[in-house]
């Protein structure tokens, strides 16, 4: 689809491809919406003269590649809770889902924890935000045992 469209790829030195690395390392100190914005900037997936049918395809990309950056930041934060000790048990991140416009779901490949829901206030850190509920929904799974 993307050949159909005559986007390319971004190469290495771009700004496309710049602005999709600075977006994923700095993640964690960006609001959503400051998230998405970096997205919407990022010149590969932009086109002057699209046709409505494409626009609506480049917003589905979008949508897209700004869940698989949660999804990676969610599993950097996992991983990073287990590495320090603060989880029992490794989980991974099977999908991030959109609830509300500050409410998310993860889902977790995982029989002790399926799935954890919480609210992101503006201006707070996803990253932090994830911490917190994950070692509140392992707390209570461990005084479960």
């Amino acid at each position: 689809m993307l050949l159909l469209m005559n986007i390319q790829t971004p190469t290495a030195g771009s700004t496309a491809r710049s602005s999709l690395t600075k977006t994923l390392v700095g993640f964690a100190t960006l609001s959503r919406e400051q998230a998405k914005q970096s997205l919407d900037n990022v010149s590969c997936l932009k086109g002057t003269d699209l046709r409505s049918s494409q626009k609506a395809e480049i917003a589905k990309l979008q949508e897209v590649i700004f869940k698989d950056l949660l999804i990676l930041k969610v599993q950097q934060t996992l991983d990073e809770l287990f590495r320090s000790g603060q989880l029992p048990f490794r989980l991974t991140a099977h999908n991030v889902k959109k609830l509300a416009f500050d409410e998310y779901t993860i889902l977790f490949y995982d029989s002790r924890i399926h799935s954890i829901t919480f609210t992101v206030k503006i201006g707070a850190s996803f990253k932090e935000v994830v911490k917190l509920a994950v070692l509140q929904r392992v707390a209570g799974w461990k005084s479960v045992l």
